[in-house]
């Protein structure tokens, strides 16, 4: 009796411990089944990142590149100066975060003070409009105007007659007043001048060059018909 009583515990752990191993075994292969998911998807990533890098990255791009997008907003690449995402449309706005080169932010269809409204990996904040490449959609955006009239260099002149219906000329007069929107509005040149207002007289330059000297920063600026000079950010004379 003692005899079978042994065996039948035996037996029953032998098939508790067949049990148990194949439990084990069932556990283990599912454990290794969810590493191979892991080191599938992580391979996915990484060729997604790939992706991302490559779209952000643009080796022979020196100034910010504008293209449209699905969702209305406008697309563009950071400058070899790198770029400023600020809480308000100046200078001197609250910096949320500076922008490397080639890093790509999108534009909202909004401009105030030469600044446009951007997004930036979820942070909205504004960009200065003179770190963009003139461009259709750019122009379109800061003055409604036609961009090839935008690309004719204007020649410096006393004639001082503007519609003043038009967009430019609503949207400037916000900014700089009658009188000094009035002669942007005509190509006119002043000493004292920002490097915004001259854009606005002029459009962009085919050439900017800058120097340090004792009496600060001079930059130069030249057109096909004009070379303009600032000193420390002011214009100070023109040729």
């Amino acid at each position: 009796m003692k005899a079978i009583l042994v065996i039948l515990i035996s037996v029953s752990f032998i098939s508790l411990f067949a049990q148990t191993g194949q439990e084990l075994t069932k556990l283990q292969q599912e454990k290794r089944n969810i590493e191979n998911q892991i080191s599938i998807l992580k391979a996915q990533l990484k060729e997604v990142d790939n992706k991302i890098y490559k779209l952000n990255s643009n080796p022979g791009t020196s100034t910010i590149i504008i293209s449209s997008t699905s969702n209305g907003l406008i697309s563009a690449k950071v400058s070899s100066g790198g770029a400023i995402l600020r809480a308000n449309p100046a200078s001197s706005g609250q910096i949320i975060t500076t922008i490397k080169e080639n890093e790509t932010l999108y534009l909202y269809k909004e401009v105030q003070n030469l600044y446009i409204k951007a997004k930036y990996y979820g942070k909205d904040g504004w960009v200065s409009y003179l770190n963009l490449k003139s461009s259709p959609e750019i122009e379109e955006l800061m003055n409604k105007t036609n961009s090839a009239q935008k690309a004719k260099p204007k020649s410096t002149t006393t004639i001082r007659t503007v519609d003043t219906n038009s967009p430019k000329y609503k949207r400037l007069v916000k900014i700089y007043g009658k009188d000094k929107t009035i002669k942007l509005m005509n190509g006119e040149l002043w000493k004292g001048m920002s490097h915004g207002m001259v854009i606005e007289s002029l459009g962009q330059p085919s050439e900017r060059k800058s120097v340090n000297s004792p009496k600060g920063l001079i930059e130069t600026w030249k057109y096909s018909n004009k070379t303009v000079t600032f000193l420390n950010g002011s214009v100070d004379k023109w040729e």
